[in-house]
């Protein structure tokens, strides 16, 4: 039987779809989403995992023809990277939400199956079919995205950056000045939703995807790099608290309780180490109005006359990477 066409689903209805799809099945402000439970609970889908899939197939996993069970590679299904497995039954749901006629035309059973209907598909439609997966995944596991991040624009073109702000004029430079928070969280998911509940507070967000630390606290006087930091724990290379704990050790002038540090798991040290700095401490999940609470506090403690530092923000235009965009300080910066 011949497979259905496939028809383009826009951003602005891949929105709309995403907004449909929480408001069935995850209709609280929560964050993370539990997609494991919607999948399992609310869907009645089996995850299936399987040895050498991704090997095979190329691909984290897929979906069965009557949307019963999703099959997982076996190592992702077993990892403690839960981002990856979670993103893939996101992935998967899309595909079963936004091409379920498309599968149930298919005929596959196996992991070979699968890979000759996927590849067999013209390679336009195959970008555009993962496509849209991708951006209906990230926003069912990402809700605070949905009101303004995504725009209805043309398939394939790129946002236009903003404006580049010269600091070398002052002028220009004071007029664009808020109330700044630094965001360092690894996960993109929760990188995305932590800094859409910080730009709904009316900061400025310079969000990044691992800690670097600031060569500029110890020389330049009455300056800060920003007015408060939050940062997950646990990030490749160093970890959060090695951040904060090297940043007090070389002066950094920012407040230590308009710092916050993150986690899913805490160790009664770490606990112990965060108290004694001075620091605020989050236990994931949390809810918005939560970190929004702490914000209005930090903004309290603004000091009178402090000016802001442009450090960081130079590392995120000499990289063409838009300010309040997520980036990855080093050579290999990722935008969107």
């Amino acid at each position: 039987m011949p497979l259905p066409p496939l028809m383009v689903v826009s951003d602005g209805e891949l929105r709309r779809r995403a907004a449909a799809f929480l408001e069935r099945y995850w209709p609280r402000p929560e964050i993370p989403v539990d997609i494991e439970h919607i999948v399992d609970v609310q869907l009645g889908i089996d995850v299936v995992p399987m040895r050498q899939l991704s090997a095979v197939t190329q691909a984290d996993g897929f979906i069965s023809t009557d949307g019963r069970r999703i099959y997982v590679d076996e190592e992702i299904y077993q990892t403690e990277r839960r981002y990856t497995y979670h993103f893939m039954l996101a992935h998967e749901i899309a595909h079963l939400t936004l091409h379920g006629p498309l599968f149930a035309a298919a005929d596959y059973e196996t992991m070979m199956d699968w890979k000759r209907f996927h590849d067999g598909l013209p390679e336009e439609d195959r970008m555009r079919f993962e496509y849209e997966a991708s951006v209906f995944a990230g926003l069912i596991l990402s809700p605070s995205q949905l009101p303004r991040e995504l725009t209805d624009r043309p398939v394939g073109k790129t946002p236009v950056t903003a404006r580049a702000v010269d600091a070398s004029d002052k002028t220009a430079w004071d007029a664009a000045v808020r109330p700044r928070v630094l965001v360092l969280v690894e996960d993109p998911i929760a990188r995305s939703v932590i800094k859409a509940m910080v730009k709904r507070r009316e900061f400025e967000v310079l969000a990044f995807s691992r800690a670097v630390l600031c060569p500029r606290c110890q020389n330049q006087k009455g300056s800060v790099c920003t007015d408060a930091i939050v940062t997950d724990v646990s990030m490749s290379g160093i970890t959060g608290l090695e951040f904060v704990v090297h940043q007090q050790m070389v002066g950094c002038k920012l407040n230590p309780e308009n710092v916050a540090l993150i986690s899913g798991a805490w160790e009664r040290n770490d606990l112990e180490r965060i108290r004694a700095l001075g620091c605020k401490t989050f236990t994931k999940p949390f809810l918005g109005s939560t970190l929004g609470e702490w914000l209005d506090d930090c903004k309290a403690r603004i000091r009178s006359g402090r000016t802001l530092s442009s450090h960081f923000k130079h590392v995120a235009l000499n990289h063409g990477v838009r300010p309040d965009l997520n980036g990855r300080l080093g050579p290999d910066i990722l935008s969107g």
